[in-house]
Order: structure tokens, then C-alpha cells, then sequence
């Protein structure tokens, strides 16, 4: 028959435990990026890939200029705010101080450029812009769009 525990016994069982424990693992360095997906991520550029992996990971390393609330509502990402001044037209200020990760400022023309790419041939998931009539860097930190529709 076993003798019952005493709270002196669970302290040393919680302790032989707690032994033969390892320790975790260090965290991950400040740069690393670490995600963890169901399937096989076929590449990280958004305009070359249309399945919803690879959108996930991008989804991780670009930011839009705009994004999703969880009311599906639109929240500031890029662009500090935007207007709609007629029905087809949106201006887009991006926010100050943002930089690409090799510390080089991102301008509105680099947005253009994006989205511009975006629609060219050898973009995969250029349907997504398809709406998209013109995209414009009206100043280094505005960028114009027009849709084919309002």
C-alpha cells in the first residue's frame, strides 16, 4: 500500500519534476522572422503569387497601404489617411519616417511602383488591381489612384 503524499513529498516530487526539465529554447533574434503555415509557401512577393499561403507570409513581411479592421472598416497602414475626392479617385498620405528594412525611405513613388507592377504581365495575381485604372507619386509622400469604376 502506498503511503499518502505529504505536502513536504509533493514539494520534492515537483522538484524531481522541475529537474529533469530542459530549458527553453532562446528566443528568436530581433530580426528573425518566424511563421508557421499548413502548406507550402510558394514564393513572398505578392503580386507573383495567388494562393492563400503565400498571402499569409506576405502578409507578414508588406504592408498595404490600407488594412482591414475586424469590422472589415479600413485602418491607417502605410498611408496615414486618404480622401476620396470624386468617386474613382482616392489620394493616399503615406505615413512619415517609413523605411524599407534596409533603412532606405519608401516614397509614394515607390508605392506607384509597386502597385504598378502589380498589374504588369508577369504579375500572377494581377486581377486583384484589375479596378485600378492609374496609379500616380503626386509627392514623395502622396500618391494618387484611380479606379476604372467607382
Amino acid at each position: 500500500m502506498l503511503a499518502p503524499v505529504t505536502s513536504r513529498g509533493a514539494l520534492l516530487l515537483v522538484a524531481a519534476v522541475a529537474a529533469g526539465c530542459r530549458p527553453a529554447a532562446p528566443p528568436a533574434a530581433p530580426e528573425t522572422l518566424e511563421i508557421a503555415v499548413q502548406a507550402d509557401v510558394t514564393g513572398v512577393y505578392p503580386a507573383m503569387r495567388e494562393e492563400s499561403f503565400s498571402f499569409d507570409v506576405s502578409s507578414n513581411i508588406f504592408e498595404g497601404l490600407v488594412r482591414p479592421r475586424q469590422d472589415l472598416t479600413a485602418e491607417p497602414a502605410l498611408a496615414q489617411r486618404w480622401e476620396n475626392p470624386d468617386e474613382r479617385t482616392w489620394l493616399f498620405r503615406l505615413r512619415p519616417g517609413l523605411r524599407f528594412s534596409d533603412g532606405t525611405p519608401v516614397t509614394a513613388a515607390d508605392v506607384a511602383a509597386a502597385l504598378t507592377f502589380g498589374q504588369g504581365p508577369r504579375a500572377v495575381a494581377r486581377n486583384i488591381l484589375a479596378p485600378v485604372e492609374s496609379v500616380e507619386a503626386l509627392a514623395p509622400d502622396l500618391v494618387r489612384v484611380r479606379t476604372r469604376y467607382p
